[in-house]
């Protein structure tokens, strides 16, 4: 529904594949495995050229139709690779190193521990918790 009151265009592979490339860690750790959408339409183009992701349903512990992802939403963050073999290809020139300029972006390990205060539900936060420990070890 926010598609319709925002001004911009739905992301294509062709144009804005670098700007949704940049992204790619934030949406692997919180587990949204459809960033783009079937349709290229869960992420807008805005005016200043910024993305605004107007749909993330499918991240944390439910697929974006509502199901669970039982066992699959845990504390390893392997969307770093599932999302790198995803058609379209989105994310497919991403480099352990552009991960870890995101991660450093991002303010590391402390910047993205003091983030979770903002997260209510208590196994949500503790997911999220020993999903960015477990990054540590990978990313520095």
């Amino acid at each position: 529904m926010l598609t319709e009151f925002q001004q911009g265009r739905h992301v294509r592979p062709d144009t804005d594949r670098q700007q949704v490339a940049n992204d790619m860690l934030a949406h692997a750790l919180i587990g949204n495995w459809d960033v783009t959408g079937m349709y290229n339409d869960n992420a807008l183009i805005l005016p200043d050229g910024s993305i605004s992701y107007v749909d993330v349903g499918g991240a944390g512990p439910y697929r974006a139709q509502g199901a669970p992802k039982g066992d699959a939403w845990n504390k390893y963050v392997n969307e770093t690779e599932t999302l790198r073999r995803r058609k379209p290809d989105w994310y497919g020139g991403v480099t352990d190193e552009d991960i870890q300029q995101q991660y450093n972006r991002m303010g590391g390990q402390y910047g993205l521990l003091t983030g979770l205060s903002a997260i209510q539900n208590p196994d949500t936060r503790d997911m999220m918790q020993q999903r960015i420990m477990n990054l540590q070890p990978w990313l520095g």
